[in-house]
């Protein structure tokens, strides 16, 4: 059996674009919530790209993000 962060990988094509399913075809969403404890290390995905729209909301704490060579730190709200 796969790890989830195994199974996310096989949808990172070879040119580092990630495939994205939707339930549902017509309405293109995907909700996802992760929880990262305080001063844990954590990389959902290797680093990827994909034409579609990611929004990243911190509920609490704060967080490093990195897009391309930029790295942001994110705090809650």
């Amino acid at each position: 059996m796969k790890t989830e962060v195994e199974e996310k990988m096989a949808d990172i094509k070879a040119d580092r674009s990630e495939v994205m399913h939707y339930d549902n075809p017509n309405f293109q969403v995907q909700f996802k919530k992760n929880f990262i404890p305080a001063n844990e290390i954590f990389c959902d995905l290797a680093m990827h790209w994909h034409d579609d729209i990611e929004f990243i909301y911190v509920i609490s704490g704060s967080v490093y993000y990195q897009m391309e060579d930029r790295r942001v730190r994110m705090h809650a709200g």
